[in-house]
């Protein structure tokens, strides 16, 4: 890449991302010292990453590309850098700088990625604060990997060390203000001791362990090959303040986490292990009460982390563990995905996880409803003790849940009151799901009930239970308010560029939060801002949120929410697009919203409000105001609303007059109708009144419809007879019937391509048309050529000679072919038109030296009969026939040639002009002359052989022997022998007695 020839592309600078990012990563598994702040600053190159590939136009400009530029020169430094952090290389650059060098350097680094963030308004490289905890982190690491080793090594190097590490030392007594032995939830290697593997997952192994020095007994999950990722030190220390805080007793107890490789968490320890363990491994067989225990415990586990503000995100079976009496305690939630792989990626966890998680582009702000869903299968396990989906590959599985809506199939052992919760659990659109109080609720109290239940046991669980439930419950949602109420005071003075703003928002989006004006004008500031495009985002989540509100109207006016929208139409055209679709069934003066909308500049983004306005409120929606909408657009939005109001209203009647105006109105039109053959074919066939197509199938009559839909507007297409009559019955008819008079000629030409329907064409009132098109210079012009060419001319002597007169003149004046065409094609078939107009025109053109002029001349006289004929023939006719014939243009001399057979074949005398026959043969006789160009003149000369005289004149020159002498001529030429063959046949015919004679 150089900095005089940057890509322009989004694509290219995509792949130079892909190429950096992957040397990076080859090198990640050997550097041997400062892998947090490498890790760290990974993070943070993956954010800018993101954040400037997300939703950034196909192109990018100079400016930005230089900004690259910079920084992929950064980033060719840090690789160069890294690329000495190995083990090999460790003590030399141990020794030879100071202990803080690494830190120094990368630091230099993370400014210019800084300013090159800043500059392209991207939130990454804000907080070098967090790099230098990392620093801490891996000094710590360093010294006690060689403090232990110091005894075992030579005294010299052992001493270098030493100083070394009393450096580290003086260092780390000043620990940042970030992790450290006081944080709670933070412990140490040191502080527990393993004693046996009890479970190994792809990407962690759990142990039973004691903490040291009580002696209690733990489960430690040790995460594998773990990366900090985005989530940084100071994300983890908020994620284990609020899991400390998590006090209930079906979710797991949190003890704490290490935060030096390898990273491990601690929790209670239970003994019986996960509820897929005991159902599937183990093949335990649970009673009915054990059974709606289990499904009580998790919906009041859920219930509790949905009150905490925590979404699970990966509930699912192997994710409950069962105490020694059957209670359920939700485990492997928040601090696991923190520091862990993503969900998404775990194909193992796909048969639980919910569609809007399993999107292509997943939402990446999905609420509590996707545990819901996740729960509902997890009850289908309970209820029918199988893993579902057994026969499929997760990514089947993955695809028919999103694309399918594919659930489990259920027994018919199941009651219905448990397989209708269950199935309102896993609802394929989240707001339809229920929440997990409702779930609580409705299995505490048996409503939904596994078989065999013992009802007196379970109601005496409960009892038992629910109190300390219910009080948990109510410390949370006193929590939750007091937290509401604080973070919407925030919000409102809250700033897009502060690095709280973004995680507030999500904050906001997952809270039941009550619905104010200063609530939407804080959310509508944040998303008209666009100083941080994360907060943006975020805002336009949570803007959805409210417009989507059954009570919003009560709050704001719903014309005043749209009038505060419009005004970001021309900075945030989508996202207004989106609100106004949400907002648009909450608006009661429709017709009053529309005409605000049309009174503004049309654009797309007017356009898509209108729409969805009328979409949201078909039911009230008369056909009147969508006429009335459409009269007010113009060109392509015009077409756009046309192709809305078919699909959503279908071909009504009353749009038969706007299909009418154009053809591209009348294609959607007819598309449509055929789409209406599908469901109500009689409705079509009475629309139409075409006898000849009542014993026509759907499916046939859908067929031709699509075909006419198609050919009206590429008129290349095929036409048959049962089209055409359409055409002509339905369509043309009701054109002439709304005086739409531009679509008609244009479907008059399809029609004459079928020969049948030429008579009833040209029967047809349409001559007016034709006469009308002639003196037009657009389409229409070159419609009524084609018709006047293909369909028989109406008897009316007033109409047809309108029809001759407009042609000589406009012949007259553009000397056009397709008007020259015409005439020929008139000529051809009619004898009695008035040739005084026309004969000098032709003269003219005949001694014309420009050329069109001239071929147009000669075409139209090969057309004359032999009156014309007469008219045409004299001295200046034969003297610029002879004169094109020196100048030896060979398209008109063919031309000549051909007009000369012509004159020969329909004259009744053809007059000799030995002039002209010499000058015909010294072009033939002249060696540059081609056998193409020569054909029509022996065409010609042979076919004037019927007359002695001329008979006599050529065989005095020599024709004949030229003719003996055309294989040696055109000796390449294959169709010299035709030539001989034409000439033979001809003089045979003209004296078959001589002939024979002679050959006696």
């Amino acid at each position: 890449m150089q900095a005089t020839n940057l890509p322009t592309s989004l694509g290219q600078w995509k792949r130079y991302f892909d190429q950096t990012f992957k040397v990076i990563e080859e090198l990640i598994p050997v550097i041997a010292f400062g892998q947090n702040k490498i890790e760290f600053i990974l993070a943070n190159l993956q954010e800018f990453r993101e954040a400037f590939l997300k939703d950034h136009a196909p192109s990018v400009p100079v400016k930005e590309g230089r900004i690259l530029f910079e920084f992929f020169k950064t980033c060719a430094a840090f690789i160069s850098l890294i690329s000495q952090y190995t083990d090999e290389n460790f003590l030399q650059y141990f020794f030879a700088n100071t202990v803080n060098y690494q830190y120094e350097e990368l630091s230099l680094l993370w400014d210019s990625w800084a300013v090159q963030s800043s500059m392209l308004l991207i939130d990454a490289f804000l907080d070098i604060s967090i790099m230098n905890y990392a620093n801490f982190l891996d000094l710590k690491l360093i010294y006690e990997s060689i403090n232990p080793m110091l005894d075992s090594i030579s005294i010299p190097v052992a001493d270098a060390l030493r100083f070394k590490l009393d450096d580290i030392l003086l260092i780390l007594g000043n620990v940042p203000n970030a992790l450290d032995k006081e944080t709670p939830g933070i412990i140490h290697h040191n502080q527990f001791e393993n004693i046996k593997e009890i479970g190994k997952g792809a990407y962690a192994t759990v142990n039973l362990a004691k903490m040291q020095p009580n002696g209690r007994e733990i489960a430690v999950k040790e995460l594998k090959q773990v990366q900090l990722g985005k989530r940084n030190i100071v994300s983890l220390k908020r994620e284990l303040n609020a899991l400390l805080r998590l006090n209930h007793p079906n979710v797991l107890e949190f003890i704490g986490v290490t935060v030096t490789p390898p990273f491990c968490i601690a929790t209670k320890y239970l003994s019986h292990g996960s509820l897929f363990d005991i159902m599937h491994n183990q093949k335990i067989k649970l009673d009915g009460f054990q059974r709606q225990k289990i499904a009580l415990c998790m919906a009041r586990g859920l219930e509790y982390l949905d009150a905490m503000r925590f979404i699970h995100r990966d509930f699912k079976s192997q994710n409950v563990l069962l105490d020694q009496d059957y209670n359920a305690v939700i485990c492997d939630f928040g601090i696991s995905r923190q520091i862990g792989p993503k969900m998404t990626t775990e194909l193992g966890t796909i048969q639980w996880t919910a569609p809007e998680i399993l999107a292509p582009n997943p939402n990446s702000n999905y609420d509590t409803s996707a545990d819901c869903y996740s729960f509902a299968i997890v009850l289908w396990e309970l209820a029918t003790e199988e893993l579902p989906y057994m026969v499929m590959r997760p990514l089947q599985v993955a695809a028919n849940v999103l694309n399918k809506h594919l659930r489990p199939p259920f027994p018919e052992s199941i009651p219905n009151e448990l397989k209708n919760l269950i199935e309102h659990c896993w609802a394929q659109e989240p707001r339809h799901r229920p929440k997990m109080t409702h779930v609580r609720a409705t299995l505490e109290k048996g409503s939904a009930f596994f078989p065999d239940l013992d009802r007196k046991k379970f109601e005496e669980f409960v009892e038992a239970t629910k109190g300390e439930h219910k009080k948990i419950m109510k410390i949370a949602k006193d929590c939750a308010e007091r937290e509401e109420a604080m973070l919407l005071q925030k919000l409102h003075l809250l700033n897009p560029l502060d690095s709280t703003a973004l995680k507030l928002l999500q904050q906001l989006y997952q809270m039941k939060y009550p619905l104010t004006i200063k609530l939407f004008e804080d959310i509508l500031r944040l998303s008209n801002q666009t100083l941080s495009i994360p907060v943006q985002d975020a805002a336009f989540e949570i803007m959805k949120q409210i417009l989507s509100r059954d009570d919003i109207a009560k709050v704001i006016d719903p014309p005043q929410i749209i009038d505060e929208l419009v005004t970001m139409m021309d900075s945030q055209p989508l996202f207004v697009i989106t609100a106004v679709k949400l907002v648009a069934n909450k608006i009661k003066n429709i017709p009053e919203m529309i005409q605000k909308f049309l009174s503004m500049t049309t654009s797309h983004v007017t356009l898509e409000m209108i729409q969805a306005l009328i979409s949201q409120n078909k039911d009230k929606i008369k056909p009147p105001l969508l006429i009335h909408i459409f009269s007010s657009l113009k060109g392509q939005f015009a077409i756009a609303f046309f192709r809305f109001m078919l699909g959503m209203f279908g071909p009504l009647n009353d749009f038969l007059p706007l299909a009418c105006q154009t053809l591209v109105y009348m294609s959607l039109f007819i598309k449509e109708l055929a789409k209406l053959c599908e469901t109500e074919v009689e409705i079509v066939r009475d629309m139409l009144m075409i006898p000849e197509l009542n014993d026509e199938g759907r499916s046939s009559l859908q067929q031709h419809l699509d075909s006419i839909s198609l050919t009206i507007v590429n008129p290349d297409g095929e036409m048959n007879e049962k089209m055409g009559l359409i055409i002509l019955n339905f369509i043309v008819t009701n054109c002439f019937k709304n005086n739409s008079i531009d679509p008609i000629l244009p479907l008059l030409c399809l029609c004459s391509k079928v020969e049948n329907l030429r008579q009833m064409i040209s029967a047809s009132d349409i001559w007016g048309l034709v006469i009308k098109g002639l003196k037009k210079s657009d389409i229409n012009h070159k419609n009524a050529l084609t018709l006047i060419e293909k369909i028989p001319i109406c008897s009316d002597e007033k109409i047809k000679s309108q029809i001759w007169d407009k042609l000589i003149s406009t012949f007259t004046k553009t000397h056009e072919e397709d008007v020259t065409h015409a005439i020929a094609s008139l000529l051809e078939r009619y004898s009695d038109f008035d040739f005084s107009q026309l004969i000098p025109q032709i003269l003219d053109g005949i001694n014309s030296e420009d050329e069109h002029y001239c071929i147009m001349a000669l075409n139209l006289a090969r057309s004359l009969n032999d009156q014309a004929y007469q008219i045409l023939v004299n001295d200046t006719f034969w003297s610029s026939l002879m004169r094109q014939l020196t100048d030896k243009n060979i398209q008109i001399c063919k031309l000549i040639g051909w007009l000369s057979a012509a004159m020969v074949e329909k004259m009744s005398e053809f007059p000799f002009n030995a002039d002209y026959y010499i000058a015909v043969l010294v072009y033939l006789y002249d060696n540059d002359t081609t056998f193409d160009a020569a054909m029509p003149f022996i065409v010609f000369l042979s076919a004037s052989c019927k007359y002695k005289k001329t008979l006599v004149f050529l065989q005095r020159r020599y024709f004949v022997k030229y003719i003996e002498q055309l294989p040696w001529r055109y000796e390449h030429d294959s169709k010299v022998g035709d030539a001989i063959e034409y000439c033979a046949n001809a003089l045979s015919s003209f004296y078959p007695q001589s002939h024979q004679e002679k050959k006696d």
